[in-house]
């Protein structure tokens, strides 16, 4: 089509130019000019359909950018928000841990009052509630070792009561209870109980 329309202005041709061809010049030059005016509605279509499209990837790419920066501060204000956790969690934790440890000086410092009480029932001549209370207050805090090595003090240089009564009735049914913390003499007629 582009040939045609050049040679058309090139050389100007007119009916009894076309009379030595086929002699219907209006025809021809009407179908030329229709298919030129066909051709620049189809080229400034395409242009248009063009510029749409160019208009289109614009918009595309300004909503992929917006998308980008909303998912950046998303990102940052997530990052902010685990930070902040994070230093939440270390702070539970470190108070978690100082209350462990006041709760464990509170246990040892009632357990150290129990110790002083202890002397006061050693001092009164009554070490069994010494040893007894001792006892309690190790099986309260079995991590404050002092309270047995006291209560084996106490057991070593005090002396403690004697029970001369019978408690067993029957000395047959004492045989059955040797070696359960119990210890009798020969005649299994006097025993010596151990507590734990």
């Amino acid at each position: 089509m582009r040939i045609a329309i050049t040679w058309r202005e090139e050389h100007h041709p007119n009916e009894q130019w076309a009379s030595r061809y086929s002699g219907n010049f209006n025809a021809a030059i009407k179908f030329l000019e229709d298919s030129q005016v066909q051709r620049e509605a189809d080229e400034k279509a395409k242009e248009e359909a063009h510029k749409r499209e160019l208009e289109q990837a614009k918009a595309l790419a300004k909503a992929e950018k917006d998308r980008a920066e909303i998912q950046r501060k998303s990102a940052k204000r997530n990052k902010v928000f685990a930070v902040f956790l994070f230093a939440l969690a270390c702070l539970a934790g470190v108070m978690a841990y100082q209350a462990n440890v006041a709760k464990k000086m509170a246990k040892n410092a009632l357990s150290e009052a129990k110790m002083v009480e202890a002397e006061l029932y050693v001092d009164r001549n009554e070490p069994h509630n010494a040893m007894a209370l001792l006892e309690k207050a190790y099986n309260e805090n079995k991590e404050y070792d002092d309270l047995v090595k006291r209560n084996l003090t106490i057991a070593d240089t005090q002396p403690l009561p004697e029970f001369q009564e019978t408690i067993v009735k029957d000395p047959n049914s004492l045989i059955l209870q040797n070696g359960r913390g119990a210890v009798f003499n020969s005649k299994n007629t006097q025993m010596a109980a151990v507590r734990r």
